[in-house]
C-alpha cells in the first residue's frame, strides 16, 4: 500500500478571455493524464474496476489530503504517468514537485520501517 500526499496549488489561467486563478493538485494532474489518453486506458469489467477504486481512493484523498492506493493500483497510475505525462508538465514547478512525490512513493510498510 502506498499512501501519497496530495500536494495542491493554484494556478492562473487565461479562461474566456479573463485571467483566473484555477486550483490544482496531483488528483487534478493525474486525471488530466488519463483523460487526455483514454484511448489508451483499459478497458472492459478490468478497467472498470481499476477506475472504480482510483475514483473511490481519489474522493476520499480529496477530503484526507492523502492519497492511499493498492500496489496494483499505483503501480497501474505509475507507469501511466511514466508513459504518457506531457513534456511540458515538466515546466511547471507545481506539477514536478507533485509527480516527483507520487513516482517516489514508498510503502507504507517500508516507510514505517525506516523511521
Amino acid at each position: 500500500m502506498r499512501r501519497i500526499e496530495v500536494k495542491k496549488w493554484s494556478t492562473e489561467l487565461p479562461i474566456d478571455g479573463k485571467v483566473q486563478t484555477v486550483s490544482e493538485s496531483l488528483l487534478t494532474v493525474i486525471t488530466m493524464i488519463l483523460n487526455n489518453n483514454i484511448d489508451k486506458t483499459p478497458k472492459g469489467m478490468d478497467g472498470f474496476r481499476i477506475f472504480s477504486r482510483l475514483s473511490n481512493a481519489f474522493e476520499v484523498a480529496e477530503k484526507e489530503g492523502m492519497l492511499t492506493l493498492e500496489e496494483t493500483d499505483f503501480k497501474f497510475l505509475k507507469d501511466f504517468i511514466e508513459q504518457y505525462i506531457p513534456g511540458n508538465f515538466g515546466a511547471n514547478k507545481n506539477i514536478a514537485a507533485a509527480v516527483d512525490n507520487f513516482l517516489n512513493a514508498k510503502t507504507v510498510f517500508k516507510a514505517l520501517e525506516e523511521k
